[in-house]
């Protein structure tokens, strides 16, 4: 039998021709990627939370912050469908600052850290968002290992813990109190049992276009965050109300809170 290889070719091109069309349009029909601006904003009850204003708590307390920092990372987003979505390396510093010192080596500048930019989010229809307080285990064990924005130069690690090469996964320092009563605070969460999971519901399910700004909005009530902690002698450590890693229930406590202290808005 002769064989027309110009025909064996020819009809090889028109298969290639319909599997390329195909591909394109599975290309084409295929979910765009969207960036999501996750802005968390911080109060005091009603008010604005500014570092160095005075606040009054509900127990009557004059209240004033120089420090507010965590870390929250593993970020999901989970569709109507049921589907997770999770976004890859998000390990993100939030935080209200003053200038600092690391290592008496080099200075971190004030700052204020509220916005996170979440990129190539599947577009869709989203019921919720989760994200953890602290860092995971992997990471949290092993300060050489680099994902998202984890470094040890942060001020976010420190010798002077128990677990000196792990992470901090809350700073929250202040002064309670007016005039010569004034006393400082230092409360720092850290270790893996402090590892904290939050969901937050949407109030109504929210779309994510690839045409279009996309915004996600997050209150954090820092009273709440203080919620069921006393300034009293139980964490008493000298002239400062000190929570760390020699007040483990102390710390547990704190860590829960943000299941309270965050909303959505």
């Amino acid at each position: 039998m002769k064989v027309n290889f110009k025909s064996i070719i020819a009809l090889g091109a028109i298969l290639a021709g319909f599997s390329c069309t195909e591909n394109m349009d599975e290309a084409m029909m295929a979910p765009g990627n969207s960036t999501v601006s996750l802005h968390l904003s911080h109060t005091f009850g009603e008010d604005d939370f500014v570092l160095d204003q005075t606040y009054t708590s509900s127990k009557g307390q004059a209240i004033q912050f120089d420090e507010l920092r965590y870390w929250i990372s593993n970020v999901e987003l989970h569709t109507m469908e049921g589907e997770v979505v999770s976004i890859p390396d998000s390990y993100y510093l939030i935080q209200h600052m003053k200038e600092q010192l690391v290592q008496d080596k080099f200075v971190l500048p004030d700052s204020v850290r509220e916005h996170v930019i979440l990129k190539d989010v599947p577009t869709g229809t989203y019921s919720k968002i989760n994200f953890s307080i602290g860092i995971d285990p992997v990471y949290n064990n092993d300060l050489t290992l680099i994902a998202g924005e984890l470094n040890a130069l942060q001020n976010m690690a420190s010798a002077s813990w128990m677990w000196f090469t792990s992470y901090i996964f809350t700073k929250v320092h202040g002064t309670v109190g007016t005039g010569e009563e004034a006393m400082a605070f230092s409360f720092e969460t850290g270790s893996n049992d402090c590892y904290k999971t939050v969901s937050l519901e949407f109030p109504e399910p929210i779309l994510l276009s690839d045409t279009e700004d996309n915004f996600i909005n997050i209150s954090n009530d820092v009273e709440k965050l203080l919620g069921g902690i006393a300034f009293d002698e139980t964490i008493l450590s000298g002239t400062t109300y000190t929570i760390g890693a020699s007040k483990p229930e102390q710390m547990m406590k704190l860590s829960g809170n943000f299941e309270q202290s965050l909303q959505v808005k």
